[in-house]
């Protein structure tokens, strides 16, 4: 009995040791496998570091640019402020240059009326100088005739 209860007590040990030596396989295949995941975990660790490092250097870039694009904005803010009270000015200028030439126009307006009227005149004292010109000429023949008449007639007297 001793030795059937040893032999299977030995029997029980061999499977268990049996057991535990496949329960420790598959621990040391899961421990295998836990290290490789590990592994992998560091060497992500590690590129993410590296990304982290990258990212924080990009974001100290955008941070700069950020910076520098706020500064632009201000002074472009700034031009578009000057530019908008020139466009005024300019505008006020225009519309009182506007007004100039409006006036001018009616001033050329009324000088070319006058130059027409003018012209109407100067045609009329041409027309009334060549009549004026026609009277003195048949005046003058008119004068010549009777200074004529009136020699012939002083003559005829002393005659």
């Amino acid at each position: 009995d001793t030795e059937e209860c040893a032999q299977k007590k030995e029997e029980q040990n061999r499977l268990v040791i049996k057991s535990l030596e496949e329960e420790n396989k598959g621990l040391n295949a899961c421990c295998a496998d836990l290290l490789n995941d590990l592994e992998k975990l560091r060497k992500q660790e590690v590129q993410w570091k590296a990304e982290k490092s990258g990212s924080g250097v990009r974001i100290k870039t955008l941070e700069t640019d950020l910076t520098d694009a706020r500064e632009q904005l201000k002074e472009l803010s700034s031009k578009c402020t000057n530019l908008s009270s020139q466009l005024a000015v300019n505008q006020k200028e225009l519309s009182q240059k506007e007004c100039d030439v409006n006036r001018t126009k009616k001033e050329l307006q009324e000088l070319q009326n006058l130059y027409r009227q003018n012209i109407a005149h100067t045609a009329q004292q041409a027309q009334i100088i060549r009549q004026l010109q026609t009277l003195n000429t048949d005046t003058q023949k008119v004068l010549k005739e009777q200074e004529d008449v009136h020699t012939n007639e002083t003559i005829s007297y002393k005659k």
